[in-house]
This record gives C-alpha cells, structure tokens and sequence, in this order.
C-alpha cells in the first residue's frame, strides 16, 4: 500500500504526488521532447564561443590543482562541470552537447514549477511553452555558457522560498540551490536580496526561522569556501577584484542606457530590436497590467526582484535578463487570459487565440532560425583540436586558443600573440618565446582583408533568399583565399616550415601550420 498525502482535497499516492511535482502531469514530457528535438536539430558541432571555451580550459585546469581566472570573473559551477564529465571519460564534444541540453530541460522544469507557484497550471503551462519558444532562450541555452543555468537555479530558489513560506523545510531546498547559484555567476546574488528585500518589506517573520536562516547561511558558507580555495592556490590578489566588480557594475551595466541618451550613442540601446524575434510579447503589457490588478498581493515580489535586475543589468544585453525569462513568459500568458475575459464573443475569442498560436509558430520559427544561424561556422576547429593534441610543443593560433589548448596540453599565449597575427610577427619574438608551431587561419585572414559580401542562411535544407548576412570572423565566403601579408611572410621565411593544411569537404583551405624550427 503506497504512503498517501492530501493536496487540495484530493488524495494522492507520492508516486503520484512526485510524478505531479517532476512532471507537471505529466505535460512537461512532450515538452521536453520537443526541447530535445529542437536541441538536436539546432546543435552545430563547431559553434564554439570564446566565453565557452574559456570555461571548458578552465575545468581544465581545475582539474589539474591550477585556477588561472579571476573567481569573481569566471566562476566555478560551469567549469567544475565540465570538470567532473571528463574525468568521467566523456568526450568533449559529446560534454558540451550534453550540458548545454540538460540546463535547457532544467530551466523548462523550474520555470513551471515557479510560474505553477505563482499563478496555477494553465498559466505555468503556457509560460513553458512560450519559452520554448523564446529566440533568445535558444541562442543562449545551445551554447555552453552561464545564462541558462542563472535562470535555472534562479527559478527554483524563488519556487523553493515561496513553497518555503508554507512549509519551511523547503527553505532547505532553497539553500541548496544558491549555493549552487552564487557558484554559477555573481549576477545571481541579486537573487536573495530580492528575496530578503521583499521579505523585509512585507514583514514576513520567517527571520526568525531556523531552516531559513540556515538556507541563508549556507550559500554564503560555499560561497566563502570556494573563494578562499581560489585566492589561496592564486599568485594573484582576488580581493582586489571586490571594488573593480563595483565600480563595473555602476559605470558599464547600470549607467549604460543612460549615458548613451544623453550622448546620442543609440546602438546597443537599438539591439532591443531582437526581441521583434518573439512578436507574442505583445500580449505581455496586458498581463502586466492585469497582475497589478488581479495579483496584488504578489505585486510588490515582482517589482522588487525585477527592479534589481533592472537597476544592475544593461537592458540592452538581452542574455543577462536570463533570470527574468520566467516572468516574461508568465506576463505574457497573464495577457491571453486578461483578454479572453474579456471578451463575450465566442468567435473573436476564437479568432484572439488564433492569433496568438500564429505569433507563437512565428516566434518559434524565429527560434530555429537563430539556431540555424550556428551552422557553418567555424569549420575545421574540432579537426584542428585533434591536430594540435599530437603536437609536441608550444603551438600560437591565433584561431580560439583556448578551444585549442583543452586537448593539446601546452601553453598558447594569446595576449602576446595577439600583435603577431595582426600581422607585426617578428622572428626575434618567437625566439623569446619559444613557440615551435604558428596556427595560421582563413578566419584571421579574412579579418586581416574583409569584404562586404552577404549570404543566406539558411533553416534547414532551406535557403531563407529574402534575408542577407554578412560574413564574420567566424563565417568565410568559399571562394576566400589566403593572401595576407602575414601569409606570404611566412610562406616565404626559410624559419617557417609549412607542416600541414588542413582544407573543408569544398577543398578550401581553412587553416596553415607552420613549424619555426626551434625546437631543440
């Protein structure tokens, strides 16, 4: 006989009772496919960023006793990570498909389970579905960076301190998930100050709680653990970072819509342009509206956990609202229902939910889109990484370095090879440091010489011809030649041998390179 427990009248068994936690009755399992679906079409084995392999190098490392980063710049949840999966003995490319989706699925689960807490199913479950469909949850989620995992853990602290508040021992669980969240970024310690605030405000006596205290003091604890650990075993001074944080915060995140209207300097304020990728949020100012109507008990959390982000984050850098995502979606189907309600006609509110479908499939398919755009770029790297991981000596590449020395276990300086490959490489140079290979790319070549031609990308197997894009560093034309100065220095200095060539299925060649002859 299954243990039993009661929830809203009903009685459950905790199999069930689980199953409705986890799964959301079961509605979370189609979604989840399809998020898996979508992550598999849309995953592009060479669509490395340098953020992402900063922190895969620095697993690396971490793995070897060694932190080379700054803690308060790089810190070390995504990096230890990476770390424990290889160890493991799972491969690189298979970790950064692997970790990327298991974050996708998590922030899908604790965004309904939030949204679920706040407002009922009907409203979690179209929340999940919208942000499902969100481009920028696609853009960001397929890489392997840190926004998603802050929205994860930022969701789910905020479900555990609001199921806290009737049941303290989730106050625990609360704790649990920031000190994996002030792990993750530093943003996230607005997270428990929104909490704390809004707490404060509405005289909450759970202050007072010892299992809310004790979830308060053990993030803080990590926190304080995992900082020493790193100070200690660097040459370098992290306390020092504390005021340059401070001074960044205020100067570069908050200030910047500001100072660019009063100078005139609309550029990155205009990027809020993308979010015309997800035409439903038209919805969204109603469902605002309707909250501070219906809602008004909860009126006072939004404004306090929103303002902070607000106050702190650029708006203009649309991944750093990774935490906000939830509410958005949660406004936005607070919209819907405000409207249907309003409406007496059974056929115009046909004809509301038919357009909102519409807009839906459209920002879905802008979804796709954005993860199309991955595709082709930067091909050759994982070839190249294999390459350099049989090399025996100190590699300069001026393509990704850091993607790079994850497999080739040698030091590649890209500080000071920088001004090497903007084309000032001296012989005197690689002999002071030492670098028996020189990593020449059709990527830094086309950086060297660009060009203002365009392509169409592409969705799938289909040619999208009514939209133009032009090619990036990351991105070539085919018919792109090497033909720098840099390459013809070094094609003809008798101090370089060329080694190997490495060219794309097209027989373009991709990358070059080069032995000095200066190993002993």
């Amino acid at each position: 006989m299954h243990r039993t427990r009661k929830r809203g009248g009903m009685t459950l068994t905790m199999r069930e009772a689980a199953g409705q936690l986890l799964l959301g009755n079961r509605f979370l399992v189609p979604v989840i496919l399809v998020a898996v679906a979508v992550y598999s079409f849309g995953f592009a084995p060479e669509a490395i960023t340098p953020d992402g392999s900063t922190y895969m190098l620095l697993g690396k490392n971490m793995m070897l006793g060694r932190y080379p980063d700054t803690f308060f710049h790089r810190m070390p949840m995504l990096p230890l990570v990476f770390a424990l999966l290889s160890s493991a003995g799972l491969q690189i490319l298979f970790i950064r498909f692997l970790v990327p989706l298991a974050f996708i699925i998590l922030a899908l689960a604790s965004t309904y389970l939030l949204v679920r807490e706040l407002a009922g199913v009907w409203h979690a479950r179209l929340a999940t579905v919208l942000l499902l469909c969100f481009p920028q949850f696609w853009r960001w989620g397929a890489k392997f960076l840190v926004d998603i995992p802050l929205l994860s853990f930022s969701a789910l602290s905020l479900y555990f301190m609001l199921r806290g508040l009737r049941d303290e021992k989730y106050f625990l669980h609360m704790g649990a998930v920031f000190s994996i969240g002030v792990l993750t970024k530093l943003t996230f310690f607005l997270v428990p100050l929104a909490i704390m605030i809004y707490l404060l405000v509405t005289r909450r006596k759970v202050f007072l709680n010892k299992r809310f205290l004790a979830g308060l003091l053990l993030p803080c604890i990590v926190f304080s653990a995992a900082f020493l650990a790193v100070s200690l075993s660097r040459s370098a001074d992290d306390f020092m970072q504390i005021s340059f944080l401070v001074e960044r915060s205020v100067d570069d995140e908050a200030l910047t819509p500001f100072t660019q209207l009063l100078t005139g300097q609309y550029s990155d304020i205009l990027n809020l342009a993308k979010l015309a990728m997800f035409p439903v949020l038209i919805f969204l100012p109603f469902g605002v509206y309707a909250f501070i109507k219906r809602r008004k008990g909860l009126s006072l959390f939004y404004v306090t956990f929103l303002s902070l982000f607000f106050f702190f984050l650029s708006p203009v850098r649309l991944r750093l609202y990774s935490p906000l995502y939830p509410f958005i979606m949660l406004f936005t189907a607070e919209g819907l229902s405000f409207l249907l309600d309003g409406i007496d006609s059974r056929h115009a509110r046909a004809a509301a939910v038919a357009s909102f479908s519409v807009l839906l499939l459209v920002s879905f398919a802008d979804a796709l889109f954005l993860l199309s755009l991955d595709f082709g770029m930067n091909w050759g790297i994982n070839t190249l990484s294999s390459y350099t991981g049989g090399l025996n000596g100190m590699i300069a590449s001026e393509y990704i370095p850091h993607y790079l020395n994850i497999t080739s276990d040698v030091v590649i300086d890209k500080e000071w090879s920088a001004g090497f490959f903007r084309g000032n490489g001296s012989r005197s140079l690689l002999q002071k440091k030492c670098v028996d290979y020189v990593i020449l790319s059709v990527y830094g070549e086309f950086a060297r010489n660009p060009s203002e031609e365009t392509y169409h990308p592409m969705l799938g197997p289909f040619e999208i011809t009514f939209i133009e894009r032009p090619y990036t560093g990351e991105r070539v034309p085919p018919d792109f030649t090497f033909g720098s100065e840099l390459y013809r220095r070094l094609e003809s200095d008798p101090g370089y041998t060329k080694i190997n060539e490495i060219r794309n299925p097209d027989g373009q060649l991709v990358f070059v390179i080069y032995e000095t002859g200066l190993m002993a």
